[in-house]
């Protein structure tokens, strides 16, 4: 017959692959219980008795309520990940920006356009637009140039989440059930000792009861001479004692000279037995108490 050793040991690929693709402390656990379960399952499948088979189950019963320790077998890696960037600032600045020089360069254009126009000789009546234009195009980009400074100062501001990674120890979680499996089968070897002994035995014995009907029925009286307090009941079932212990080859013997050597003494006006040897075929058992009458 196979331990549920052997069964483990071939699984030892098998589980290491199921705790390695396990995550999480609890799809561990969940691969530790059903690794239980098949080594249960194996073990039932071979030619058991019933005594063998309860006793099994009620070890993978235990060692699934501890199946969360082994979770602790394990590592697990704390990082940072980068998931994209925030950026601070005032949005319509751009949109000044380009306006002022748009219209600090269309004004310097059409500046330009009318000295052309006018040729070299100009009144200055005629240069009051053109001059005009050419301030408005300078102020222009004068705020082109200040919004272009100011959008320059944006904060950008890096968005970032915790990641956690767990990893487990396969190897040690196999070890640790790989001890507790042993023990396992150190207890279902002695259940299995034990059952076949006790098999031996009643074999041997014929299924011989306990106790036999006569001695039943002296216990049985004597204890309820005691329950009840009843002190004359139980003097009269103990004089049927010695009818009890001949059936099984016991003698009492009353104190006389010839068996002085079976009693001790105890020194007393009167000579008489107190408590009668016991002897078998002959041979003493247990020695009596006897008066001297000293």
């Amino acid at each position: 017959m196979q331990t549920m050793l052997h069964f483990l040991e071939n699984d030892h690929d098998r589980l290491l692959q199921a705790v390695t693709s396990a995550r999480t402390p609890e799809k561990t656990q969940e691969a530790v219980v059903a690794q239980l379960d098949r080594l249960l399952y194996q073990y039932n499948e071979q030619d058991v008795s019933d005594r063998l088979k309860e006793a099994a189950a009620n070890m993978i019963q235990t060692a699934r309520h501890m199946a969360a320790v082994l979770t602790g077998y394990g590592d697990v890696r704390v990082w940072e990940r980068n998931v994209g960037e925030e950026t601070k600032g005032r949005k319509g600045r751009k949109l000044w920006f380009w306006l002022c020089l748009c219209v600090g360069i269309g004004c310097f254009v059409a500046t330009f356009i009318l000295f052309q126009m006018a040729g070299i000789s100009v009144s200055m009546r005629d240069a009051v637009t053109p001059l005009g234009l050419l301030v408005v195009s300078l102020a222009a980009l004068f705020f082109a140039g200040l919004f272009l400074g100011k959008s320059r100062h944006i904060t950008v501001e890096k968005k970032t989440e915790l990641q956690t990674e767990i990893t487990m120890d396969g190897e040690s979680i196999y070890q640790a059930l790989h001890t507790a499996v042993m023990v396992m089968d150190k207890n279902l070897e002695d259940v299995r000792s034990s059952s076949e002994w006790e098999a031996r035995r009643k074999e041997n014995a014929g299924e011989a009861p306990a106790l036999a009907s006569d001695e039943a029925d002296l216990y049985g009286a004597l204890l309820e001479a005691w329950y009840s307090k009843d002190g004359d009941m139980a003097l009269d079932r103990l004089a049927d004692l010695k009818y009890y212990l001949h059936k099984k080859g016991i003698d009492c013997v009353d104190y006389s000279a010839e068996h002085a050597a079976w009693f001790d003494m105890m020194p007393s006006f009167k000579e008489g037995t107190l408590r009668p040897a016991l002897t078998k075929d002959g041979t003493l058992v247990k020695k009596g108490l006897a008066s001297g009458g000293d």
